[in-house]
């Protein structure tokens, strides 16, 4: 029995490998309207394209690594790629766009860095498109566990998470010509949302009122630190300014820990404050 292992399997993004990946799911659809008639029989014209043609790629990747290239990709609408099989069957795609970025992780799991994209140009197996490889630009493999992360709120540090998730969206309306099957260029849709929620056992944090929300809404700036567990330094960091508090709930059991769920949501309008944030950097 013959078919593509993982070690015969590489991801490519603008030409640098991409590390630590799961799995990289891609393809293309083509949405087609049938056209109906009179005169004809049962009426049937023929089928007709009246969206734009996409391929998209879901990735699903550890955090092993300081550098993530894909943080600085989230401004362009030119980016390339290549899933590479040791055969040559490669599956290649052209002027993909970052539309997701996700950062997971729970008690007892490693840290996962997702990302989507949307491609405008031609993809597959057999397309015209010469892409060079190279390896990562940082060889350093440093891996963050659940045990080594350090969130801090209102300037008061906790290591008590045990579960996380930090997300992004990056929306574009693509802007066609006549006789073209590709966008002239894009128009980003402002604002960007970034979206943060975490689990934390409760020690003496006290609920806020649901009517304060109103005329006093609970905004703050948020970090997040993921450290290496033997060196202790910084894998990855995040950042949220202003960040409101638009969700609250908390358990408590017999048996468990009395758990509060908190989920933030902050907007930006300048996307290239997207860079920052996925760096831990203010702004």
């Amino acid at each position: 029995m013959r078919g593509h292992k993982h070690d015969t399997q590489d991801l490519y993004i603008n030409g640098e490998r991409i590390r630590g990946v799961q799995s990289c799911d891609v393809g293309w659809a083509v949405d087609e309207t049938y056209i109906n008639a009179i005169g004809r029989d049962a009426g049937f014209l023929g089928g007709v394209v009246e969206q734009p043609l996409t391929s998209t790629c879901d990735i699903e990747r550890f955090m092993v690594s300081p550098t993530d290239p894909i943080v600085d990709l989230l401004t362009s609408t030119e980016i390339y790629g290549e899933t590479r099989y040791t055969n040559g069957q490669n599956y290649i795609f052209s002027r993909a766009q970052v539309t997701s970025y996700t950062c997971e992780c729970s008690i007892g799991s490693i840290p996962t860095l997702n990302f989507s994209l949307l491609c405008y140009g031609n993809s597959g197996g057999d397309t015209d498109i010469f892409l060079n490889q190279q390896p990562e630009r940082d060889p350093t493999i440093m891996i963050a566990t659940p045990n080594a992360i350090e969130l801090n709120v209102k300037g008061h540090s906790t290591n008590r998470i045990q579960a996380f998730n930090f997300s992004l969206n990056v929306d574009r309306e693509p802007i066609f010509k006549l006789g073209s099957l590709e966008p002239l260029e894009f128009r980003v849709e402002f604002p960007i949302q970034v979206d943060c929620q975490f689990v934390l056992h409760v020690d003496d944090y006290e609920s806020k009122n649901l009517f304060d929300f109103i005329c006093s809404p609970e905004m703050q700036d948020l970090s997040l630190v993921f450290k290496d567990c033997e060196s202790g330094e910084a894998v990855r960091s995040f950042f949220m300014k202003d960040a409101k508090l638009m969700d609250y709930n908390q358990t408590g059991s017999i048996h468990e820990f009395l758990e509060a769920t908190f989920s933030y949501k902050s907007y930006i309008t300048n996307i290239n404050h997207l860079k920052r944030i996925l760096n831990g950097l203010s702004y």
